[in-house]
């Protein structure tokens, strides 16, 4: 089963391995599995097989111990080690489950060839040691046909991991011709254009409900910092070792914790300092007044360790990246909260105005694009094209964007996507621009270079991976179809891996 686990781990089986693990982590949780005890019960259904939780434990005390020279204690008792091993034996009975729907199954020629050949039954000359072999199936308390359906299971296993392995696979040359052409195809497009201003001024009421709603995100004021603190002259400490620096240190960091003004603790001290304060000053050294901090070593440490403290906390004797000492209090904390309404109601109402004009234009643009594609023929079209407040613009020849074609600054990458992704004359968008306009655009034609374009080996690869991934879902889901996975009860108590 290691073997399997090893083969796994690259190539396109090791993506169907964390399909498995995020499916079932994503439906059961972790935190969850930890709670009950052993009950012989089923643990897990995998269609009509079950893993009780006595397996389940007898399979982690197995893996801990062969894990042990491997992993940390505290990754073999770990939540997330037991639900690995459970998940890993959930996707050995979903191959095996595979296995039996395309009537594979394994011989006892094949059987006695993989154990006759697996080097630990194997002498120092190659032969076959039937000794070693008996010895151990009696150290695993197991009979020989137990390890033959061992056996069948992994090489069935691994039967099916090779199959999957498209490392070798090659792509016919038709598809990655159609595909290249149609990665550098060029598409024409008539782009639309609708705009629609807002006809009335906003009652009070609505403003103050909009500024509700959006506060927390367009007005919130960062907390800011009021910072008390004295640098030191670098002459103050002269003749001083560091023994001394140490205690000095010590001596005034208890008289702040006292409550003494930071002046009077260097006085007491003999040292001799002027207090500043930096008012209401954010984590990037901004004033919430205006203007920021100058840009120096001791003014990037008072804010380095402001930010660390709690309100009224001090500090004891500090040194800058220059080598200033300094000391530092934190006066007060203003806790980060939004601008209130009266300060900000022209900005509010700004944007206000603009989210009510672009769900006009939004709306106003839907409407188009249900009546254009309902329209019969192009004539109808052309008249619905007509209306006030719509801009028509040609797009010309359009490439898709990648690679050398970078994309076009007039045209939304959303509705780029949707224009090479769209049938003649087919209506894709709307697409919201920054100005608050809405765009639509009609695919009229498409042409393919005339000539088949060159393709890289990076480009071979993208598509089979993109094939790949299309196989891997749809061979996942048509396993778990025919075998669904359910969990009837928490896992048991993981406990401590044996030492």
């Amino acid at each position: 089963m290691l073997t399997a686990m090893r083969r796994s781990v690259s190539g396109f089986f090791s993506k169907l391995l964390m399909l498995f693990l995020i499916i079932t982590f994503a439906v059961w949780g972790v935190g969850d599995m930890l709670t009950t005890g052993m009950s012989g019960r089923a643990l897990v259904s995998i269609g009509e097989q079950t893993i009780s939780d006595q397996e389940f434990l007898r399979e982690l005390a197995q893996m801990r111990e062969r894990m042990s020279t491997e992993l940390p204690p505290e990754i073999l008792d770990s939540e997330m080690f037991g639900a690995q091993v459970l998940n890993r034996m959930i996707q050995t009975r979903l191959l095996q489950l595979a296995a039996k729907d395309l009537a594979l199954s394994v011989g006892e020629k094949l059987i006695a060839r993989e154990t006759m050949e697996n080097p630990m039954f194997q002498t120092v000359d190659g032969r076959f040691d039937a000794k070693g072999f008996t010895a151990f199936l009696a150290a695993g308390q197991m009979t020989e046909a137990a390890y033959a359906r061992i056996v069948a299971d992994e090489t069935l296993e691994r039967l099916l991991l090779n199959s999957s392995d498209l490392d070798q696979f090659r792509l016919p040359e038709a598809y990655l011709m159609l595909n290249a052409l149609g990665r550098h195809q060029e598409r024409r497009a008539t782009l639309i254009t609708l705009t629609s201003p807002v006809r009335k001024e906003a009652q009070e009421e609505d403003l103050r409900r909009y500024y509700d709603e959006i506060k927390m995100q367009e007005f919130l004021r960062p907390e800011t910092r009021t910072l008390q603190f004295a640098v030191l002259k670098k002459d103050a400490l002269k003749g001083k070792d560091d023994e001394a620096r140490m205690e000095l240190g010590y001596q005034v960091e208890d008289a702040l914790a006292a409550g003494d003004s930071i002046v009077n603790a260097l006085k007491a001290a003999g040292i001799t300092a002027e207090e500043k304060t930096l008012k209401e000053v954010g984590v990037d050294g901004t004033f919430a007044s205006g203007g920021k901090v100058d840009n120096t070593p001791v003014m990037a440490a008072l804010l380095q360790q402001g930010f660390t403290l709690g309100e009224g906390e001090a500090t004891g004797l500090l040194t800058a990246a220059d080598g200033t000492y300094f000391i530092l209090r934190v006066a007060a904390i203003q806790a980060a909260e939004p601008a209130a309404y009266e300060t900000v109601r022209k900005e509010v109402a700004a944007l206000y105005r603009k989210e009510e004009a672009q769900n006009n234009a939004r709306q106003k643009a839907q409407e188009l694009k249900t009546a254009l594609t309902a329209a019969k023929d192009e004539p109808a079209r052309a008249a619905l094209l007509k209306s006030p407040g719509i801009q028509l613009s040609e797009s010309g020849w359009l490439k898709q964007p990648g690679g050398t074609n970078p994309a076009p600054n007039t045209i939304p990458a959303m509705l780029m996507a949707d224009l090479f992704a769209a049938k003649k004359h087919q209506v894709v968008g709307p697409v919201m621009r920054k100005d608050g306009s809405a765009v639509l655009a009609i695919l009229r034609d498409t042409r393919l270079p005339e000539k088949t374009p060159k393709r890289s080996a990076a480009e071979e690869k993208a598509q089979l991976a993109a094939l790949a991934d299309v196989l891997l879902d749809g061979w996942y889901r048509s396993i778990v179809a025919r075998h669904p996975v359910v969990q009837h009860h928490a896992l048991p108590n993981l406990g401590a891996a044996p030492r």
